[in-house]
């Protein structure tokens, strides 16, 4: 503006104090320069010279007032650009369009109904965060991280909705704990895998660690073995390391160059199951680690697998939100589970067989019948769950929120869900 043709040469000296103004009129064309943050020019043919009560010139208050959609939306994406111009200008207006689109959904969820608390300082920007979070916590077929700390709060059998405030902590881990899992001979064993290069175990009847192994990776997954003599953990670099679990020594480092989401032994020990991110699921004979079977389960991730300890089952969770449920030795999908709206990210079997628990970023836990497919119960959680496992020997159900958010709550908290009645 400030080297348009005919402007008065007056009019393109440079303003340094804010709140200066210069105004100059030729008939109805108004023209304007006002210094605020930095200088504006502004030409108008339906406004007079003359400043408003706040002190800022008369066409700009009136613009700012009467400013059209197309400048409000090119204000608002000038604040968070998407994509740069350049030669290849075919690209800009692909980031344009998308930009555009999540201002316009910003604008819709300002203006529908939400049933939950929103905050009053939520923002543009708090939004597009949120976007950026779901996109890459909802849909990665990765374990999200938990906390440092591993909290198991039990709750009394035959209580539901009321939490008992006696909990046992155990501490240690450096980083997150991303999941855990009982040992099948021992229920008062517990392992855990962290994202500081460790496997722990704890003894619930001393409340202390018991073991602790050093591994090559940061930990995303961990299983023992039926027998409980081996415990296998896998890591995001997808390097599966099996460790005795008597010596807590290293047996054998498998690398594998697909994306590992999920390890589970079979129920006799003699096969081992690995999910991967391109929807199958790869079956290695065990200790030989030759390969199986590959079976093609869904369309998508197949995230998390576990075995019915029956023996007559396994269920898969996918990034599509289904739980598919395969018969055995048959190697046959039974049937779909279609509660979950998110990717399934954990489950796990009751020890009779009967019950399957799922659970994702939903807020809630699934917990279906196995033979028939019914709800039986669904459990609601204040935050995403990410891990789940029901005790070896009753009906017990532990789960691990991601409460990162919660600033009031103890971070990695675990806590054990019993049904009324249990004994």
């Amino acid at each position: 503006m400030s080297n348009r043709k005919g402007l008065p040469p007056a009019m393109k000296r440079k303003m340094k104090t804010k709140g200066e103004l210069m105004q100059l009129q030729k008939g109805n064309l108004v023209t304007t320069a006002f210094h605020d943050k930095r200088t504006v020019h502004l030409l108008s043919t339906n406004q007079i010279m003359g400043t408003a009560e706040d002190g800022r010139p008369l066409v700009l208050s009136d613009y700012n007032k009467y400013m059209g959609g197309v400048d409000k939306l090119d204000q608002q994406l000038s604040y968070y650009p998407v994509g740069r111009p350049g030669k290849k200008w075919w690209r800009y207006i692909v980031w344009h369009i998308i930009n555009t689109a999540v201002y316009n959904a910003f604008i819709i969820w300002n203006k529908s109904a939400h049933n939950f608390p929103i905050l009053k300082t939520y923002d543009h920007m708090m939004f597009r965060c949120d976007i950026a979070d779901g996109l890459i916590n909802g849909f990665c077929s990765r374990k999200l991280p938990g906390r440092k700390a591993t909290r198991l709060q039990a709750i009394p059998e035959g209580t539901i909705k009321h939490h008992t405030k006696d909990f046992t902590v155990f501490k240690g881990h450096g980083a997150s704990v991303d999941q855990l899992c009982w040992n099948p001979r021992n229920p008062d064993l517990l392992a855990t895998a962290s994202g500081d290069k460790t496997v722990r175990i704890w003894d619930a009847r001393t409340n202390k660690e018991a073991a602790r192994v050093n591994t090559s990776g940061e930990n995303i997954n961990i299983c023992w073995s039926p027998d409980g003599s081996t415990i296998a953990v896998g890591n995001k670099d997808d390097l599966v390391t099996f460790i005795d679990a008597k010596t807590h020594k290293k047996r054998v480092e498998e690398q594998f160059k697909f994306e590992v989401n999920e390890i589970s032994f079979n129920n006799d020990g003699d096969l081992f199951f690995l999910t991967s991110g391109h929807g199958s699921i790869h079956i290695f004979s065990y200790p030989e680690l030759k390969t199986v079977h590959v079976l093609n389960a869904h369309p998508a991730n197949c995230i998390c697998i576990k075995f019915d300890p029956t023996g007559h089952h396994f269920a898969v969770g996918s990034a599509d939100a289904l739980v598919s449920l395969w018969s055995l030795p048959e190697l046959v999908c039974m049937r779909t589970f279609t509660r979950l709206e998110w990717p399934v990210r954990t489950l796990s079997f009751s020890y009779d067989g009967k019950m399957l628990a799922s659970a994702s970023e939903d807020l809630v836990i699934d917990i279906a019948d196995v033979e028939t497919g019914e709800k039986l119960h669904q459990l609601k959680c204040d935050s995403p769950t990410f891990t789940v496992a029901w005790h070896p020997k009753r009906h017990l159900l532990a789960y691990a929120c991601d409460d990162r958010r919660e600033r009031d709550r103890d971070a990695g908290t675990v806590s054990v869900f019993g049904f009324p009645g249990d004994t």
